[in-house]
């Protein structure tokens, strides 16, 4: 059923306030099963009187500073639960601390081979993805705005629909949802550009398609990192990236290497102590310049070259 009014509506039956622009084709949909006479059935009650929102007893209103004081008391609990939170997450990352498998453990090596692979290969820090946009921040959260969206829609429908039986409200509704999931598009997804050779395992294009359509669908329109954010793993942009690659990296290195559940399970610590690690030489990169911070990881590599062969003798 093709939808009956445009987006750039601005009449009564127009999507709703607070429905993103970008999902008005969501109300031009349910607009189709509106019926032509529904603003007069719907002003009016069984004996033509019309309808009149009722007033609150000014008795019932409540005391403004009873409403204060909650509202103070309600912050002061946000804040001591979120203090408690990161309290509770320091101490688990101490106690996981020493079970973490070693960056340079071939389990973890697999997994930045992984992650490198989907930013481009990049060589140099200078060379990583930039950091998501606030427009990009903005399209994270595309499925509850969506849903939320869809949910607004469908409500005004049954309010239109007030008077009709029962049967043939819900009919209409399901109809609505139908013509809805058949018009729903995923937001766009675009991959990175190659920059160098990729090392080790091979990625197949099943493999990658499969992991750009879940950061799609979680609302990752393009895989980079939030990299100047100062505590990284409590960026909803970083975490969502991670829950999506840490889950498929692993499946990834189960098709060549036995991987343990507990392995698996610190697969998501790794990327986020590989993210932290990388997100200080990409700064140090940016205040530095790109010839002077070349030259000291020059200078680094060297001395890190002659220690291991000073152990070796």
């Amino acid at each position: 059923m093709a939808p009956g009014g445009g987006p750039g509506d601005t009449s009564d039956d127009a999507a709703p306030s607070g429905v993103d622009p970008e999902d008005a084709w969501i109300s031009a949909i349910v607009d189709c099963f509106v019926p032509a006479n529904e603003s007069s059935a719907h002003m009016e009650t069984e004996g033509g009187a019309q309808t009149e929102p009722s007033t609150i007893p000014e008795t019932s209103r409540l005391d403004p500073k009873f409403v204060v004081e909650n509202a103070r008391r309600e912050r002061e609990k946000m804040e001591a639960n979120e203090g408690s939170r990161r309290a509770e997450k320091r101490v688990r990352g101490i106690a996981g601390k020493r079970v973490l498998a070693e960056h340079c453990d071939k389990y973890s090596r697999g997994i930045q081979s992984f992650i490198k692979f989907f930013l481009g290969n990049p060589k140099r820090p200078q060379d990583y993805p930039s950091a998501p946009t606030p427009d990009e921040l903005k399209a994270l959260y595309w499925v509850e705005r969506r849903a939320e969206s869809i949910k607004q829609n469908l409500s005004r429908l049954r309010e239109k629909l007030q008077g009709k039986a029962p049967a043939e409200v819900e009919f209409c509704v399901s109809q609505a949802e139908k013509e809805i999931r058949k018009n729903i598009k995923m937001p766009p997804f675009t991959p990175v550009v190659q920059i160098g050779p990729h090392k080790g395992q091979p990625v197949s294009a099943q493999t990658k398609g499969d992991v750009e359509r879940s950061l799609a669908l979680a609302g990752i329109s393009r895989l980079t990192f939030d990299w100047d954010v100062s505590h990284i793993s409590e960026s909803p942009w970083n975490s969502a990236v991670v829950e999506v690659l840490g889950s498929r990296a692993v499946e990834w290195l189960r098709r060549s290497t036995p991987i343990t559940d507990k392995q698996a399970c610190q697969a998501s610590a790794i990327i986020l102590r590989w993210v932290h690690t990388k997100s200080g030489e990409i700064r140090d990169a940016t205040n530095m310049g790109s010839e002077a911070y070349d030259q000291m990881k020059k200078g680094r590599t060297t001395k890190a070259q002659y220690e291991r062969w000073r152990k070796k003798v």
